[in-house]
């Protein structure tokens, strides 16, 4: 399992939920997810997962953008933190 797959994963906890709906029609999960501000963690598994094929496809590397550690998602939300 990769972090976004994972149901207790930090980045699929709590402290991302956005207090809104999952945008997919007709469903009514919250999201918020580390990877993704706008899907419940049902929906963006399946997002991630389609990104990840059609990655695969361009670089022949299965699962290269979803293998994040902690730290790097740490990091990336640090970043995203900065002006």
């Amino acid at each position: 399992m990769a972090g976004y797959d994972d149901p207790n994963h930090d980045g699929n906890g709590e402290k991302y939920l956005t207090g809104k709906l999952c945008i997919e029609p007709d469903c009514d999960q919250p999201a918020g997810t580390a990877w993704g501000p706008h899907w419940c963690f049902e929906h963006n598994v399946k997002r991630l997962n389609r990104i990840d094929e059609q990655f695969t496809k361009m670089v022949g590397t299965k699962g290269a953008i979803m293998n994040l550690t902690d730290d790097e998602i740490k990091a990336w939300e640090e970043a995203k933190e900065k002006p």
